[in-house]
């Protein structure tokens, strides 16, 4: 099972999340704010689309979900991956994304693939990269 779950202030990473999850053919595609970590299955791959707001926040539909996380929760083996949204101007590039990853490394989770930043300022669109990590993500999961 594959699961897109995206972190979103303006609704940028709830439509990379979309199209990214009907290119892959994801089994679900869900808001953070949906959810509870416990919710996360070590079964199922768990790809990550998340925002950033001001000076490096996250998003507010990930906002809660990274509070549960903060309260010491165990992910033991929870496999995911991480495409953030940002832009390089900012010295906080990405800011959200990698607080999100962060907060899932220290509770257990496993990483599968690289974090990708997309810069909201280069030339590639961001469901072009990210549909690209999605599909390498998963590469790299079926190989291991």
């Amino acid at each position: 099972m594959i699961l897109v779950l995206y972190g979103t202030e303006t609704g940028n990473a709830e439509m990379v999340a979309e199209d990214t999850g009907d290119a892959i053919d994801a089994s679900y595609i869900v808001n953070l704010s949906d959810i509870t970590p416990s919710d996360l299955d070590p079964g199922a791959l768990h790809l990550f689309v998340c925002s950033t707001y001001g000076e490096g926040e996250l998003p507010a539909s990930a906002k809660e979900f990274a509070a549960a996380l903060a309260q010491d929760q165990k992910l033991g083996g929870v496999p995911f991956a991480i495409f953030g949204l940002g832009d390089r101007s900012y010295e906080t590039f990405a800011g959200g994304a990698k607080s999100l990853r962060a907060l899932l490394l220290s509770c257990g989770a496993v990483e599968i693939a690289p974090i990708m930043l997309h810069d909201a300022n280069g030339p590639e669109l961001p469901e072009d990269a990210a549909i690209a990590w999605a599909q390498a993500a998963l590469a790299r999961a079926a190989a291991a």
